[in-house]
């Protein structure tokens, strides 16, 4: 008998861990813009689950005066860099612009939707106090024709661990303890 408790306990266990489907943790990007030459759109303390169990997908929603090489965006998360991006160099950014390049012009700003992966060993060093700070630091030469000159929006999603596997865990090894006494 003692061998088959051993062996559910060990199968129950075996199956909280294979069923350790994630909760997904997301961040909020709210639209922002800077009329500012060269300006900084900034997110300050965004709330953040501390805990992960994935890598983080950063999706980016921007439009802007970006229709030059010279005029792009520095990209920053808790000082952790993800790049400039529409400065038409695909090898300095992490997210998945077509060619780097903005397909709008300051006269016509285009919402453009890039993707960005950020390690989850990175993420969780980002994450772990339970604030995020984004910073996008524009080029001093976005500042043309309009005003603004450039939005912002976006989210992060990432996975974060599902307490109820633990749960579940403990309560066969209390249902394991409780059949025991009651022999």
């Amino acid at each position: 008998m003692k061998l088959f408790n051993i062996t559910v306990a060990s199968l129950l266990f075996a199956a909280s861990s294979v069923l350790n489907i994630a909760n997904a943790g997301l961040i909020t990007l709210d639209q922002k813009s800077t009329s500012v030459n060269g300006g900084i759109i900034s997110y300050v303390d965004l709330v953040a689950e501390s805990n992960t169990v994935s890598d983080a997908t950063f999706t980016l929603n921007i439009a802007g005066d970006f229709d030059a090489g010279y005029e792009n965006v520095a990209i920053s998360v808790e000082g952790y860099s993800l790049g400039v991006v529409f400065d038409r160099n695909t090898n300095n950014d992490l997210f998945d612009f077509s060619g780097d390049d903005y397909v709008g012009d300051h006269g016509n700003f285009i919402t453009m939707t890039g993707v960005a992966t950020i390690a989850q060993a990175d993420w969780a060093n980002i994450i772990a106090d339970g604030f995020v700070s984004i910073e996008f630091n524009l080029s001093g030469d976005v500042n043309c024709c309009s005003n603004p000159h450039a939005f912002t929006s976006g989210n992060i999603s990432y996975d974060v661990p599902e307490p109820a596997t633990l749960a579940i865990f403990a309560l066969a090894l209390i249902g394991f303890g409780a059949r025991r006494l009651k022999q």
